[in-house]
C-alpha cells in the first residue's frame, strides 16, 4: 500500500488506523484485516488530498510572492545580482581548470589582449586562439560550473536555487543559465547568502582563488588580475 501513496508517510497513520479498527471491529461484518486495510486506505487518501491542497496553496503563494518581488525589483537590480553570481561561479570554476586555461581566464577577465597573454605565457597569439577561440573556453567554463553544481547534494542544490530565486530575485531561466542544470527549489528554506555559501562549502573558494591570482602576478610581474570580471567576458564564458 505504501507504493500507492509515495508522498505520504504511512507510518504516521498506522497507529490511529489500528486504534480505529480495534474500536469498531465486528466479527460478523468480516475479517479484521479487511477493516484495518479499509481504514488505513481511507486515512492515506485523505492525507494525500490534504497534501495536494497544501502544495497547491504554497505554489500559488510563492507565485504571487515572486510576481510581487519582481514588480518591486528593477531590471538593473536583477542584472547586478545576476552578474555578481556569474562572477562568483566563474571564480570557483577557474580553480577547477588546468593551469594554462586558468591563467588565460584570469588575464582575459581583466581585459588583457590575447597578444599580451601570449607574451606572458610564452606562446603565440595564434596558438591561444586555436586552443581557446570560438566557444572552446566558454564550454570549458560551463562544464566546470555544471560539475561543481552537480557535486552538491540534492538538498544543497535546492538551497542554492531557492536563494537565487528568492534572495537574488533572478528568473528561473537566469538561474538555469547560471548553473547549467535542471533546477528545483521545493522543500527547502530561504537562507542568508553567508549561511548558504558555508553550507554548500563555497565560502573558502574565493580565498584560494585570490592566492592563485597573487601567484600568477608574481610569475608574470603584472597586476593584470586585480580587476573585477567584466560583464562582456562573463557573457562570453557562461551565457553564449
Amino acid at each position: 500500500m505504501a507504493t500507492e501513496f509515495p508522498n505520504i508517510e504511512v507510518w504516521d497513520h498506522l497507529e490511529k488506523a489500528l486504534r480505529h479498527s480495534l474500536r469498531w471491529y465486528n466479527p460478523t461484518r468480516g475479517t479484521y484485516d479487511k477493516l484495518f486495510e479499509k481504514t488505513l486506505r481511507e486515512r492515506l487518501e485523505k492525507a494525500e488530498a490534504r497534501a495536494a491542497i497544501t502544495k497547491r496553496r504554497r505554489q500559488n503563494a510563492e507565485a504571487e510572492y515572486a510576481i510581487a518581488r519582481t514588480a518591486r525589483t528593477s531590471p538593473d537590480e536583477r542584472s547586478v545580482g545576476f552578474y555578481r553570481w556569474a562572477s562568483l561561479l566563474l571564480d570557483r570554476a577557474c580553480d577547477r581548470l588546468d593551469h594554462r586555461t586558468h591563467a588565460f581566464l584570469l588575464m582575459r577577465r581583466s581585459g588583457v589582449t590575447v597578444a599580451d597573454i601570449a607574451l606572458n605565457l610564452g606562446t603565440t597569439e595564434q596558438s591561444l586562439k586555436n586552443q581557446y577561440g570560438g566557444q572552446k573556453v566558454a564550454m570549458k567554463v560551463k562544464h566546470a560550473v555544471r560539475q561543481m553544481v552537480l557535486e552538491l547534494t540534492d538538498w544543497q542544490r535546492r538551497l542554492l536555487v531557492r536563494h537565487l530565486l528568492e534572495n537574488v530575485e533572478l528568473q528561473r531561466e537566469q538561474v538555469q543559465a547560471l548553473l547549467g542544470v535542471e533546477i528545483d527549489a521545493e522543500g527547502v528554506p530561504v537562507l542568508p547568502e553567508a549561511w548558504l555559501l558555508k553550507i554548500i562549502g563555497w565560502e573558502k573558494e574565493k580565498t584560494r582563488n585570490l592566492r592563485n591570482v597573487r601567484q600568477l602576478e608574481a610569475r608574470t610581474g603584472s597586476m593584470y588580475c586585480n580587476s573585477i570580471s567584466s560583464e562582456p567576458f562573463l557573457e562570453e564564458c557562461l551565457f553564449h
